[in-house]
């Protein structure tokens, strides 16, 4: 069975110049939270009707361009952060050029004190696994990375070969 329908006539003004006279028919619960709603702020009818068609209207616009605007910000925060991953691009970059610099003079003068090319590619094999473990571990505070260097000296001798004897 359906509701029964009482018919309301609202006045809708678009402008101050302009306004329209529209029929709707309306169930009765909502007819009743209608009149509910007017009572209980000392409203007329037509006025909270009124106000709730203005209401729904802006919450529809709004869910309209509701993506553009998420597309906008989207694209704006792009640009922003473009420019500081560049910087930051870059910053690794040196970063990285760096490190290869200091291995290459480490393998270098290592290769220089080692005979024994087995030696060598222990020592290399050895430092490469104590490198990979600790670029696995989470950053820590810096108390954390003084005891952690610590260990790493200590460590060292793990990663150590005797170097070549000279004859002096």
């Amino acid at each position: 069975m359906s509701e029964k329908k009482k018919k309301t006539t609202i006045y809708v003004p678009r402008d101050k110049d302009k306004s329209h006279k529209l029929s709707v028919y309306l169930s009765e619960a909502s007819y009743n939270t209608i009149k509910t709603l007017a009572a209980k702020s000392h409203r007329s009818l037509a006025n909270v009707i009124r106000e709730y068609v203005e209401k729904g209207l802006s919450i529809e616009s709004y869910n309209s361009e509701f993506e553009t605007i998420r597309k906008m910000i989207r694209e704006e925060m792009q640009i922003v952060a473009q420019k500081d991953m560049e910087r930051l691009i870059k910053i690794q970059a040196k970063s990285t050029k760096a490190s290869a610099i200091s291995m290459y003079v480490a393998l270098q003068l290592l290769s220089e004190e080692y005979a024994d090319e087995v030696a060598f590619k222990e020592l290399l094999a050895n430092a490469s696994k104590q490198a990979s473990a600790y670029m696995k571990q989470k950053e820590k505070s810096d108390d954390e990375y003084k005891a952690e260097a610590e260990q790493m000296m200590s460590d060292m001798q793990k990663i150590t070969v005797k170097p070549k004897d000279y004859d002096e």
